[in-house]
């Protein structure tokens, strides 16, 4: 009998040979036969599971093979830019290896940390090339998301002081920088100085 495994492998072969008889008049007992175990497992398809960390921190994609290989399968991973781009994260493409008889893997990416509030950033993860063992399918993709830390920015006015007919300049500051425009609306409210002093404002953008 043959044993049964889900390991994707070359035709095995192993050798019978005449270990004694019973009968005195067989001369010669040297003849030795050989047998061949024809591997039926498939080549093993290659998976990638979606991912997410904050920014600056890596993100880790697991990698699945679908069976084991009697070889080491070498993989290079290629990342393509989707809402994030290259100040985002290490476009560098990942090569890792599956060692024989195992299924798992991990590609790790690492991100970029910075100043600027924003939405979620993505990028995707997939197959580039592969060598030592046969593999199956390799069309299967990730998507990588960076989780934005940075908080919303805050808002603040400077005035100024200048010489009545002059015209009053006021700054305004967003505490980080966003990667939306920013539209502030103004008005004004008179303090010691009336409506006759000054051009009123009234939700005006800035």
């Amino acid at each position: 009998p043959t044993t049964v495994d889900t390991i994707d492998e070359t035709d095995e072969t192993f050798n019978v040979a005449i270990a004694s008889t019973t009968y005195a008049g067989i001369a010669n007992i040297t003849d030795t036969a050989v047998g061949t175990i024809i591997d039926n497992d498939p080549a093993p398809t290659i998976t990638i599971g979606d991912a997410s960390n904050n920014e600056g921190s890596p993100i880790s994609f697991p990698v699945t093979l679908s069976n084991p290989s009697s070889q080491d399968i070498t993989i290079t991973f290629n990342l393509t830019n989707g809402t994030a781009g290259n100040a985002d994260y290490t476009t560098t493409p990942v090569t890792i290896t599956i060692l024989a008889g195992q299924t798992t893997g991990t590609v790790v990416v690492p991100t970029t940390p910075d100043d600027i509030d924003e939405p979620n950033e993505t990028f995707t993860v997939g197959v580039g090339t592969t060598s030592g063992g046969p593999v199956g399918t390799t069309t299967d993709t990730a998507t990588g998301t960076i989780v934005d830390i940075d908080p919303t920015p805050i808002v603040t006015i400077t005035g100024a002081t200048v010489t009545e007919g002059s015209p009053v300049v006021f700054t305004a500051t967003l505490s980080i920088a966003s990667s939306l425009p920013t539209t502030i609306n103004v008005v004004t409210n008179p303090g010691t100085a009336f409506n006759s002093d000054f051009t009123p404002i009234n939700a005006a953008p800035v």
